[in-house]
């Protein structure tokens, strides 16, 4: 689409004829109008911030028509805002408005009446300078002149505005969620922002865009046929982002607009339908159940496509996500010495040390940091006569407070006609790859078959395939089939850990407490009497004597799961672990025998192993995945799952 390459936003070539950046000037003194001032046969300058627009759109004769509404503070009510109708012979020529919020200053606009009230249109020696609304950015123009002034005093005007536009809903972009793809719902309208990655012409009034967010929707969708159509693609892209590809069907007056788009352009579609797919009366009843995305002839309540400038207000987040899908989609093609140690940094793996040694001052345990989810280690110099605690050298990951956060949640007025949405607060989990293609095959072909774990919650969820899983952006959440294929530790008395939940400070149970004969500890399951040796040597170091807190036993457990597409690694542990198993508190299981071979029982039917005759039961799980770094690798852990297994 053509427009001013301002530099900012992504290439735009071929879009239409491109322009020499405008030229700053000063000189002539203006006055400006205020909006509640505006009156009808009258030429004025004024500044003020867009509420609404249309996208240029081809009018009925040979020119491009653009609508905007305009408002002020000096408004009491913003629904009185100024309506303007502008024409221009090229869409290049027509202000270069990119999203509610911008601000303009407009020279010589000619008010007019239409239908009883106000209407702005360009006036003899018209000019237009838009800036961007957001607080912070850059207070560069662009603008549909080459020539223009611009003194300080302007910039003052437009700071001015920005902080107005930033104090008000209507206008501030930034205080409202951007739909993703992941938040569509059947039947809602949406402006969104994506890339294209392939676009094809089905006949005179259609054009077919395969677009991807680097999210995926929760609803089935309709895939559309290429039989017979010339598809023009991003090569080096589409492998990259299969499972996140969706099929965009734009008609009529969209058509031409959209041919002037290629594939790698991002783009903005505005009043998007998520409709209810209609299929043919040959086709298959199930298929009723898709929905597909349209764009519908007609401008009404801004429909169009525009192109996406980087600087628009979820464009940096958005291309945050699809690094990431692309970066993980990269990783899963390696060689597979390179995917070995890839996965091996991204899995987190629990490791423990082969044999123990006495706590002195160079051995160390795990201090687990809940404000960043990282079991950090920490240094213990102090030594117990009678602990012999093993060493762990691994990195655990608490995804609690990290993961939480995961759910793409969106609350939305709901306005249908202005393009807004509803967007009802849900867990967002992607659905299983087969109900991208059809209805038929999304339904679960494991769903009659009994599985060894259920969920506690989520249930109206899709199923996600595990290789879907392993290239979405984090955090997110999941529901999984998929069964058991190794677990660790193998030894389930070491499944239980040393907890202190005063400093988070983590150990393998001591030799002391391992003893049989030991009988130091009460018939409690989870309290042990073992002290915390981090905060015995804080408290050492104070003046007041303070009582150091005892630690606790948690369950630490890492699965490995396969479900035919691929394999994660998840860990489980505190309170998701012992709802996992079924609400059987965590203990020191080298003492209590009867919890031993309860747990036994339940991970020799969960993976019974190469050599058993008896397949390995499919597993029902939820599965966060999180990060503890902004750059780091992937992390997944099992949550609100429980066994539906009885131990023998």
């Amino acid at each position: 689409m053509s427009r001013i390459n301002d530099g900012a936003g992504p290439s735009t070539s071929g879009h239409g004829n491109t322009r020499p950046p405008p030229k700053t000037r000063t000189g002539r003194k203006y006055s400006y109008t205020k909006l509640c001032d505006v009156k009808v046969r009258t030429t004025v300058n004024l500044y003020a911030a867009v509420k609404f627009f249309k996208p240029p759109f081809p009018s009925r004769g040979t020119d491009y028509c653009m609508v905007v509404k305009l408002v002020d503070p000096s408004l009491d009510d913003l629904d009185e805002g100024l309506k303007c109708l502008f024409f221009a012979k090229e869409e290049s020529l027509l202000p270069q408005i990119y999203s509610i919020g911008d601000i303009v200053r407009i020279h010589r606009l000619k008010v007019d009446n239409y239908r009883g009230a106000p209407q702005g249109n360009k006036g003899p020696g018209f000019s237009c300078l838009v800036f961007d609304g957001r607080q912070g950015a850059p207070t560069q123009p662009r603008s549909d002149s080459q020539n223009f002034t611009f003194e300080p005093e302007d910039e003052e005007k437009v700071l001015e505005l920005r902080q107005w536009v930033t104090l008000t809903p209507e206008l501030n972009v930034m205080s409202c969620d951007c739909p993703t793809l992941a938040d569509v719902e059947e039947g809602q309208y949406y402006d969104l922002s994506c890339q294209i990655v392939s676009m094809a012409r089905v006949d005179e009034t259609c054009v077919l865009f395969q677009v991807w967010d680097g999210t995926i929707p929760a609803v089935p969708f309709r895939k559309a046929e290429f039989h017979g159509l010339f598809l023009d693609q991003k090569d080096d892209l589409v492998q990259k982002v299969k499972g996140h590809l969706v099929d965009v069907f734009i008609f009529d007056n969209h058509v031409s607009t959209a041919l002037k788009f290629k594939p790698g352009d991002f783009v903005r579609i505005q009043n998007l339908h998520v409709a209810k797919y209609k299929p043919p009366d040959s086709d298959a009843g199930p298929s009723d159940e898709l929905v597909e995305f349209v764009v519908h002839k007609g401008t009404s309540f801004g429909r169009g496509l525009t192109a996406l400038s980087s600087d628009h207000p979820n464009f940096k987040d958005m291309e945050s996500v699809m690094k990431q899908v692309i970066e993980r989609s990269t990783a899963a093609d390696l060689p597979t010495s390179e995917q070995h140690e890839t996965d091996t940094a991204a899995r987190g793996a629990v490791k423990r040390a082969t044999t123990g040694e006495s706590l002195d001052q160079n051995s160390e345990g795990m201090l687990v940091d809940d404000t960043d989810s990282n079991v950090q280690q920490g240094n213990s110099r102090d030594q117990e006569q009678d602990s012999n605690v093993q060493e762990r050298d691994n990195t655990m990951q608490q995804g609690d407070s990290t993961a939480q956060g995961s759910n793409v949640t969106h609350e939305r007025d709901s306005n249908v006609q202005k393009g807004n949405s509803n967007l009802k607060e849900k867990n967002s989990i992607v659905p299983e790859e087969g109900s991208f293609v059809s209805s038929s095959n999304s339904t679960d072909r494991r769903c009659l078959q009994e599985t060894g774990t259920v969920i506690t919650g989520h249930h109206h969820i899709t199923v996600t395939p595990i290789h879907a899983v392993l290239t979405h952006y984090t955090p997110f959440k999941f529901r999984l089939k998929a069964q058991l294929v190794d677990y660790s530790p193998r030894d389930v008395r070491e499944f239980c850990l040393l907890f202190c939940y005063t400093c988070n400070y983590c150990i393998e149970i001591p030799s002391s407490l391992k003893q049989k004969d030991c009988q130091k500890e009460g018939r409690q399951h989870s309290r042990s009497c073992f002290p915390c040796l981090r905060c015995k040597k804080t408290q050492s170091r104070n003046t007041e004597c303070a009582v150091v807190p005892t630690m606790k036993y948690i369950y630490v457990v890492k699965f490995i799961l396969d479900d035919g597409t691929g394999s994660l690694e998840a860990h489980m542990w505190k309170e998701h672990a012992e709802v996992f198993f079924k609400d059987l508190p965590p203990c020191n299981l080298y003492q209590r025998q009867e919890d031993r071979q309860v747990l036994s029982d339940y991970m020799q039917q969960l993976c019974p192993g190469a050599a058993s005759q008896t397949a390995a039961p499919w597993m029902e799980c939820c599965i966060m995945s999180y990060t503890v770094k902004d750059s780091g690798p992937a992390l997944y852990q099992i949550f609100d799952t429980s066994l539906a297994l009885e131990a023998a």
